[in-house]
């Protein structure tokens, strides 16, 4: 069984105690007592736990929801709720549509993915540009449209889980930087050679 189909067991063999809203001395009732049954006979609440394979404050949580919202699987409190900072899909869209856009105007793409992988062949940008100066280009854009723009953190996180292959080149992958390196190195050979 799954833990919502044994909850849901568990909320059919509970019960409610005595309806009736004043206790026996005639004062109000200020919590209803419950009963826990198994194979229609009335046990402790103790036994329910230990035949049912169920803590305390679980059992206790199902109780209340019970209570609160009658027989049905238990959900979270802000499963339905909307968050004033939720992040849209539009949001996201338009994130990955700056992003590309840079990308196809300043990006250098690269011939084939690297080896071992058939994904889709890696776009570097300048070893210049940060994310962060990328998002300062975003925050502008978007400030100039109109539209609610997405913090560096969350823009981070959109580019590395929808966009991967495109990358800003650190100077190790940076082509210029690489060709100089190797070609002073080159010359430094040809000099010793030639003395």
């Amino acid at each position: 069984m799954t833990r919502e189909e044994k909850e849901m067991y568990n909320k059919g063999c509970l019960s409610e105690g005595p309806t009736n809203d004043s206790t026996k001395h005639g004062k109000k009732r200020m919590r209803i007592r419950g009963k826990y049954t198994f194979r229609g006979q009335e046990i402790y609440s103790y036994t329910f736990r230990l035949l049912f394979d169920i803590k305390r404050c679980a059992l206790k949580s199902i109780r209340q929801s019970l209570n609160k919202t009658g027989p049905g699987p238990r959900r979270h409190g802000n499963t339905v709720r909307k968050l004033k900072h939720a992040l849209v899909f539009t949001d996201v869209e338009r994130v990955v549509q700056f992003i590309c856009n840079y990308a196809e105007e300043f990006g250098i793409p690269q011939p084939a993915a690297p080896r071992g992988r058939d994904d889709t062949a890696p776009i570097y940008l300048h070893s210049g540009t940060t994310k962060m100066n990328i998002h300062k280009l975003y925050k502008a854009s978007c400030q100039e449209a109109g539209v609610r723009f997405v913090e560096r953190i969350s823009v981070q996180s959109i580019w590395s889980a929808c966009i991967p292959h495109i990358k800003v080149a650190s100077h190790r992958d940076d082509v210029c930087a690489t060709y100089e390196k190797l070609r002073k190195q080159i010359w430094i050979r040809y000099r010793k050679r030639a003395n």
